[in-house]
């Protein structure tokens, strides 16, 4: 069910994904964006009702989505055509790559204390990365072509 939430909200996100944009801008846009993440990574960790989380997880990953388009679309701008495939599979080598790890490292920490607490430490130490970061202040740039 909770991954359904996420499908119906990812799928509702990129319908409305360039009109949200067109709205609130581009750097507004991953702004809000991140905070849906942060939203659908804390919810499991912020209700034990399944209900609550589906709401939080559907509502997060529709807003999430915004994030996802718009740093896939910088990023196409910014990347030269000859190199853009190569940018890419590397995002995706670390994002999915790195993800049996979290998991591992997760499922520990959750067999010591419980899977609540892992879900608000995830949600913080994102929220963290992201502060540092602050994916929203980019400039939006383009490559000669």
């Amino acid at each position: 069910m909770l991954l359904s939430a996420l499908g119906i909200g990812s799928m509702t996100g990129s319908a409305v994904a360039a009109r949200v944009s067109r709205l609130l801008g581009e750097s507004h846009a991953v702004a809000v964006g991140v905070g849906g993440l942060l939203t659908t990574i804390a919810a499991p960790g912020l209700s034990d009702n399944v209900w609550v989380i589906a709401l939080l997880m559907t509502a997060g990953s529709v807003v999430g989505t915004l994030f996802g388009v718009k740093v896939i679309s910088m990023r196409q701008r910014s990347v030269s055509n000859e190199l853009l495939g190569r940018v890419n599979s590397a995002f995706q080598f670390v994002g999915i790559g790195s993800a049996p790890l979290g998991a591992t490292f997760g499922g520990l920490l959750a067999s010591m204390v419980s899977i609540r607490p892992v879900f608000l430490l995830l949600s913080a130490v994102a929220a963290l990365t992201v502060l540092l970061l602050r994916p929203w202040r980019r400039e939006p740039v383009s490559v000669a072509a």
